[in-house]
């Protein structure tokens, strides 16, 4: 069974891919599984655009919304006929897809999967933005407008972001979800400090978020009041509390002179 399954990947998405891929799932879980399918699925909107001539492009991809913004996260397009990209949901524009820069022009336009060479002809995809009721809105709808006049059409590629030739794969969409999403911070350091045993206690709690400032009262539904008692200005949190609350701030000038 594990034999078929790795070979059926390697036909799907190649060798080194499929290596990765058969080691990945068996070594992942939980959360960690879920962003190895949000991978896989962003594959095939990659095979869409360098592929059509797979059998299942065109039918809808098993993707949620978070892999498609995955997707466009990750990808730049280099405009060329339009045909391809597709105006609001491509990355075509400096990098960024309409919809990310402009999302409530984006909620009124009428027609949201059309190509951009559709779109720029007579000025198509301004259909629906009549209904504009802000300011930003209308902010928006200029800065598209500007940008939209200035395109010269040849033909679409697309890049990926987060390889060196440009290529999609699964591992660097796998790897690129973790991306900030965990501290490189070196806490054991703080054990070796040269200060008092308390005060290493405290700073080891300090960054585990684990001081029973307000924030985390309320978070207990402990009753008391969400504001620092110090400067009497904004919620009261850890950071708040020894970096950024004025009274601090002051403790830190007195120690450094």
């Amino acid at each position: 069974m594990e034999r078929s399954r790795r070979g059926a990947w390697c036909t799907l998405f190649g060798q080194v891919e499929a290596g990765f891929i058969a080691k990945a799932a068996g070594r992942t879980w939980g959360a960690g599984s879920e962003l190895l399918w949000k991978g896989l699925a962003a594959q095939g909107l990659w095979f869409a655009w360098t592929e059509p001539e797979r059998p299942w492009v065109g039918s809808a991809p098993p993707c949620d919304e978070v892999d498609k913004q995955l997707f466009r996260v990750g990808t730049y397009v280099q405009l060329g006929d339009g045909n391809k990209a597709t105006f609001w949901n491509c990355s075509w524009l400096n990098g960024r897809a309409p919809r990310d820069i402009a999302l409530g022009l984006f909620k009124l336009a009428w027609r949201k999967n059309r190509t951009v060479k559709e779109d720029i002809t007579d000025q198509q995809w301004t259909r629906g933005l009549w209904k504009m009721d802000s300011v930003e809105l209308m902010a928006q709808f200029v800065f598209l407008w500007d940008a939209v006049q200035q395109i010269h059409l040849s033909p679409d590629e697309i890049f990926w972001r987060w390889s060196a030739n440009g290529a999609y794969t699964t591992k660097s969409a796998y790897l690129a979800q973790f991306k900030g999403t965990f501290c490189t911070f070196d806490a054991d350091a703080i054990w070796h400090a040269h200060a008092e045993g308390k005060h290493r206690f405290f700073a080891w709690l300090l960054v585990q978020s684990k001081v029973l400032t307000t924030d985390n009262l309320v978070a207990r539904n402990w009753p008391c009041d969400p504001i620092c008692t110090l400067c009497d200005q904004t919620f009261e949190t850890a950071a708040h509390l020894c970096l950024h609350c004025s009274y601090a701030r002051q403790v830190w000038v007195s120690v450094s002179n």
